[in-house]
């Protein structure tokens, strides 16, 4: 059976990207050929532009982290023959050594546990927020409310503040209140129909009425939908809800019993194209390409807010 293409890894106090990286070498069977130095860099640095990090040296514990398969080493870790080592009850092949060297930079730094300097513990979420009070999507006099009511959310529900912050970039552009496609409202996409997210919040029969409440008051419909679809019972061990599961819970909750990582999902038509495998219409949806695509989706649209944003300052 091939080796998995991708593994969701979570940050711990006193982590890395290169330690990271190493750690997913020896669980795909390369520890047995050490890794240099410089291949390590060099991965670790693909990692730091897999999930849209500015700067590498910055994560955070608790930050979830997709880690693929090191990119020169990539083709032959999916095709050689399987032995004994283990990831996630799969046998997968041992990592051939093929990274080519690259000149060692400064190191990938630990992470601390309050986050990089003047950060704050959700930096995602922060520059969600500044984006959608900049887009009107907020008032200003709300964006510390809104922050404060989504902490509180990710606490009871357990997911993580920044993997909310992922899943509204994806789902209405940040927090957009009127969002709409004319079948799915609002800040996480309440759709119309029976057993529907409008109907879970309480909307079912005038899903429209969504769109004229505040992001504060959507939030309380969230907290009442995450009730509602048990999010709270898809808590890992680290008594954290992943990005995926928190994701499909928006998405198709239905889809969260299939645990694969890249296994197709049984989700309806087709989505955003970030979210197919490949990024093509006709492929299958994944978890695999849902960490994938909600990562480049946030890197995207955050990286333009800033951008425009330091230039008109």
């Amino acid at each position: 059976m091939p080796a998995p293409s991708v593994a969701e890894v979570t940050a711990k106090r006193g982590d890395t990207l290169t330690s990271l990286v190493r750690a997913r070498w020896a669980a795909l069977g390369g520890a047995r050929e050490a890794m240099t130095a410089q291949e390590a860099h060099r991965w670790a640095l693909q990692v730091a532009r897999d999930n849209g990090l500015a700067n590498p040296d910055r994560i955070q514990v608790g930050q979830s982290l997709v880690v693929g398969l090191p990119a020169a080493s990539a083709t032959a870790l999916t095709t050689t023959k399987p032995t004994v080592a283990v990831v996630n009850r799969t046998s997968v092949a041992p990592a051939p050594k093929s990274l080519p060297p690259a000149p060692v930079a400064h190191s990938i730094v630990r992470v601390d546990a309050a986050g990089p300097a003047g950060s704050g513990p959700s930096p995602l979420l922060a520059q969600t927020l500044t984006r959608a009070v900049d887009l009107g999507y907020i008032p200003e006099n709300d964006r510390t409310l809104v922050s404060g009511r989504i902490e509180a959310l990710a606490g009871k529900h357990g997911f993580r503040p920044d993997d909310f912050a992922k899943a509204v970039l994806m789902e209405s552009d940040g927090l957009n209140p009127r969002a709409s496609n004319g079948r799915c409202h609002g800040i996480i996409q309440f759709c119309s129909g029976p057993d529907r997210g409008a109907a879970s919040a309480g909307y079912g029969q005038q899903p429209q009425e969504i769109l004229n409440l505040t992001v504060l008051q959507q939030l309380d419909l969230v907290d009442r939908y995450f009730d509602d679809t048990k999010l709270r019972e898809f808590r890992g061990r680290d008594g954290q809800v992943r990005l995926d599961d928190l994701y499909l819970t928006i998405l198709t909750p239905a889809a969260r019993q299939e645990r694969s990582l890249t296994a197709a999902l049984p989700i309806a038509g087709p989505q955003a194209l970030d979210l197919h495998v490949r990024r093509e219409r006709q492929a299958p949806i994944t978890r695999s390409s849902i960490l994938a695509g909600l990562n480049v989706n946030a890197k995207a649209r955050l990286g333009q807010f800033m951008v425009s944003h330091l230039m008109a300052r």
